[in-house]
């Protein structure tokens, strides 16, 4: 009885597949839309940006909630310690907002708060 295939066919043979799936595999990896759709996720923190890399909105939970930025620079804020979502101007400085907390006190007193800030600015040639 005759072998089908001898030891450097087999060789050959199983290397051409596993290369044209490895391609096919390459292939699908690069070729899919930028847009992803999901049905839930979670996350602690969401940086919006430019495409030159200008802070726009983060949304974010309390612990990480960015300081007070101007100018791109964040700078520690002396009391941000909420969540919320903050939103920044062309030039990379905060905005306004929109920040909510809520905790219990050491007598067990409840106390929640909520901050809404839209600034807006009239800018004129100098």
């Amino acid at each position: 009885m005759r072998r089908f295939f001898t030891g450097q066919q087999f060789l050959m043979v199983y290397s051409g597949i596993l290369t044209v799936a490895f391609a096919i595999t390459l292939f699908n990896a690069f070729s899919r839309s930028g847009r992803q759709k999901f049905k839930e996720i979670d996350v602690q923190r969401i940086n919006l940006v430019e495409p030159d890399g200008t802070l726009r909105l983060v949304i974010s939970d309390k612990a990480l909630a960015p300081g007070f930025i101007i100018r791109g620079q964040d700078h520690p804020h002396p009391t941000r310690k909420t969540a919320g979502m903050i939103f920044f101007n062309d030039e990379g400085t905060e905005n306004g907002g929109l920040i909510f907390d809520g905790e219990k006190g050491p007598n067990g007193a409840e106390r929640s708060s909520g901050h809404l800030a839209l600034t807006a600015t009239n800018r004129t040639k100098r």
